[in-house]
């Protein structure tokens, strides 16, 4: 890519404008911050003893479970739980809270359950102490349900529970950058560099000159934010993000 360096390694913050990467010390007005994000792993009890899937690896299975048992009822829960009912898998969905998509209205969240449930898909509610535990070849899930069985037997675990961004090793304090407590990257002195879209964290890359850009660029946005953040061209607008411009002199080296 012209005027485009690219740098294998590590990254870490040294200063607000100075990123390591190995022996290397690279220099940038603004640097962005584009380093992804990795599925959550919640302190349940016995997860550590059973194998299960994540949002990720579940993308690379290539056979049919038997009995798929999902925790979180989300977005991304409901969606799997869907797809392999209709692939064949008996499913159950397993959530804490009282109804599934806990972010909308509860009439919405009841018609979601209403129709997984119309397709054999079972959910437990209410299950404030979930846990995991192995008998023979089947994993055990215990859920201190309202109702029903306490236990549920499945053949295979998928953690629906979200995913946090990989922010804890770039020394983001070196860089006067806070973090919340699930890793969300803010800047309380410069707010105005940093766009909040889709639940991820994002410099702003419009009329940028120089910067350094730190591997994953994530373009999983609403559609109009999309069309800017990702240089793509609208019906209504010719506006497009300046994304060349962003790295144009791809930071300086020394």
């Amino acid at each position: 890519m012209k005027n485009c360096t690219v740098y294998q390694g590590h990254a870490r913050f040294e200063s607000s404008k100075e990123v390591s990467v190995g022996s290397e010390r690279l220099t940038a007005d603004r640097i962005f911050i584009n380093v992804g994000g990795r599925a959550v792993v919640p302190q349940m009890h016995g997860i550590e003893s059973v194998p299960y899937l994540n949002n990720s690896s579940i993308m690379d299975v290539d056979f049919l479970p038997r009995h798929l048992v999902i925790v979180r009822g989300g977005y991304i829960g409901p969606e799997f739980a869907q797809m392999y009912r209709r692939f064949g898998s008996e499913v159950t969905i397993i959530d804490t809270g009282s109804h599934l998509a806990r972010h909308e209205d509860e009439d919405v969240s009841t018609a979601i359950q209403e129709i997984l449930e119309h397709e054999g898909i079972h959910v437990r509610l209410n299950a404030t102490c979930i846990g995991f535990s192995k008998r023979g070849g089947e994993i055990l899930a215990q859920v201190d349900c309202v109702s029903g069985d306490p236990e549920v037997s499945g053949s295979h675990v998928l953690l629906a529970v979200g995913r946090r961004p990989n922010t804890n090793d770039l020394g983001l304090t070196e860089a006067g950058v806070a973090v919340d407590k699930r890793g969300k990257a803010h800047s309380p002195t410069r707010p105005s560099t940093m766009l909040k879209l889709s639940g991820r964290i994002f410099w702003t890359m419009t009329r940028a000159k120089s910067a350094i850009a730190l591997p994953l660029m994530l373009c999983t946005l609403p559609p109009r934010s999309a069309v800017q953040a990702c240089g793509g061209g609208s019906p209504q607008s010719d506006r497009r993000a300046d994304w060349p411009a962003a790295l144009d002199e791809g930071g300086s080296s020394r």
